[in-house]
């Protein structure tokens, strides 16, 4: 009689000694995926909520944050911060606001660009800034490019969310103008009214007049923004006695000097680096700008680049899952059963196989 091995004896019958480990291996994987694809539904549902949280009382170009300014007490000199193009609420814009809050501005503007133009990208933006990037100071939102978009997250809504994107408010004797340069022929238009609609002779009762914008006005050694009417603005800049132009758009930093007025492009709050712009310096940063009675001055923020692994998973679940699963609710529930159904069979099999004798 010849005796067979038993590795032989399996492969005689149809067998392989390591069949079973394989498919042990298969049905563990296929557990595993269900088990993660439920999990993550279950977090999805869980931050689901976040961007439905009200802003912080301070955030936003509401009349009455603007007000609470304006009648502040007197003092000699006062703080403000700029951060441009942060593209949604990441480490690097995190860690800014860290070092915001210890410098403590008395206010901070946002120029643009800070998330994408989709209700899910608002809702995840908006529930960053009041649960981990929240100020104890007023922050206002200067509309940018892609914060906007006519079809997906128009003016409208963007106004709905944030308040009002032509607006100005007064601040220890200064004068600061918001306008809103986004790509849009009507919207140009739109600024360029708001902006006639102050006199040389008014604003220069003021100490400084600083002028927010997404998309820069062309000035020479950096490249600035092609929207349709940019060349309208200078001549008013210079008529209305503007001290700062602060404007973000292109990611990175650069500055020049075109007659009285000094204009500032600062795009490094968070998104991904221009290393090729011409006249721009590329680093993550905010800008500091300090007004005394006789100067300005500006102290730049550095901030390392990174971007946390959690803030990216938390903003798919929320601005682009679960869009998605309100969507299809139906072709969800029926995922769910038929993932139910496999998850059980497959925790039955595999402990069949445990429970099946060697060969």
């Amino acid at each position: 009689m010849i005796h067979l091995s038993p590795k032989e004896e399996s492969t005689k019958k149809g067998f392989p000694a390591n069949g079973r480990s394989r498919y042990a291996g298969v049905v563990l994987a296929i557990f595993v995926l269900i088990l993660v694809f439920f999990l993550f539904q279950a977090y999805v549902l869980a931050v689901h909520g976040e961007g439905d949280k009200p802003l912080p009382p301070l955030f936003g170009n509401f009349e009455q944050i603007r007000m609470a300014l304006q009648n502040a007490p007197a003092k000699e000199d006062f703080t403000f911060a700029v951060i441009g193009d942060t593209r949604g609420a990441n480490g690097v814009f995190e860690g800014l606001v860290q070092d915001l809050r210890v410098a403590k501005p008395d206010f901070v503007v946002l120029l643009g660009d800070c998330t994408e133009s989709t209700e899910g990208k608002h809702r995840f933006f908006r529930g960053e800034i009041t649960d981990e990037c929240a100020m104890p100071c007023p922050v206002f939102y200067v509309a940018g490019n892609h914060d906007v978009d006519e079809k997906s997250f128009p003016l409208s809504r963007f106004e709905q969310f944030y308040g009002p994107t032509l607006f100005s408010f007064e601040y220890q004797n200064c004068l600061f103008i918001a306008l809103r340069t986004v790509n849009d022929p009507q919207s140009e238009q739109a600024s360029l009214d708001f902006l006639k609609s102050f006199s040389a002779e008014e604003t220069g009762k003021y100490r400084r007049v600083f002028v927010f914008m997404h998309c820069p006005p062309p000035v020479p050694s950096f490249n600035s923004g092609k929207f349709t009417a940019a060349n309208a603005f200078l001549p008013l800049f210079r008529d209305l006695h503007v001290s700062y132009v602060l404007a973000s758009h292109y990611h990175g930093y650069a500055q020049t000097q075109l007659g009285d007025t000094t204009y500032l492009v600062t795009g490094g709050g968070g998104a991904r680096l221009d290393r090729s712009e011409k006249g721009y310096r590329s680093f993550y940063h905010a800008v500091l700008l300090r007004v005394g009675k006789e100067h300005v001055s500006e102290r730049i923020i550095l901030a390392p680049g990174r971007h946390d692994v959690e803030d990216q998973v938390e903003q798919f679940a929320v601005a682009r899952a679960l869009p998605w699963f309100l969507q299809h609710r139906a072709a969800v529930q029926g995922m769910d059963a038929a993932c139910f159904v496999l998850l059980a069979s497959t925790a039955v099999s595999l402990h069949r196989h445990r429970r099946r004798p060697q060969a």
